[in-house]
This record gives C-alpha cells, sequence and structure tokens, in this order.
C-alpha cells in the first residue's frame, strides 16, 4: 500500500553540470563556439561569457571550453547543457 513512499527515502542524483562547478568552482566557461554541421573548426559564431545557455542553432553543434587551473577543456554536443556534460565527464563527474 505504502510501496510509494519508498521512493521518497532514495537520494535524488545530483545533476552533474551543477557538481561540477561545486566541485570545481575555480573553472571557468570562458568560451561557446556555434560550429557548422560540416566543420568542426569553423568559428563562426562565438560568445564569450554572455548568454550562454540561449547558444543553440539547428543543425549545429556548439563547443564549449573552459579553463582550470590554468588547463583548457573542450566539450562539443547538440546544445550548451551536452557540451558541458562532456567537461563534467572528462572530469570524471557523470550519472551513475
Amino acid at each position: 500500500m505504502f510501496d510509494c513512499l519508498e521512493v521518497y527515502d532514495k537520494e535524488l542524483p545530483m545533476d552533474p553540470v551543477r557538481l561540477m562547478h561545486e566541485l570545481y568552482p575555480d573553472l571557468k566557461i570562458s568560451e561557446v563556439e556555434c560550429l557548422s554541421k560540416n566543420s568542426a573548426s569553423d568559428n563562426s559564431n562565438v560568445a564569450s561569457s554572455g548568454k550562454r545557455e540561449d547558444v543553440q542553432v539547428a543543425g549545429q553543434r556548439v563547443r564549449v571550453m573552459a579553463k582550470y587551473k590554468g588547463q583548457w577543456l573542450s566539450g562539443e554536443g547538440i546544445n550548451v547543457r551536452t557540451a558541458k556534460l562532456k567537461i563534467a565527464e572528462r572530469l570524471g563527474i557523470g550519472f551513475s
């Protein structure tokens, strides 16, 4: 009868992007690039530290560049969030 109450006892999984920023407070997202569908080296649309979350164009990929203790990390995805998830994954953070 009260099986659904067991769900409330379980801890919810932590969002990897949020956890990345909590574990690595010195990690700074410095650049977001919209990449053309055909070329991963096309830097046609670059946004620096502004409205990064709004960068998403149909048919394009996004590259996020971050710096942590002098080391550059990058992640690519279909939007800013998936690119940040790639950076978190490189830092050993992810869903388990």
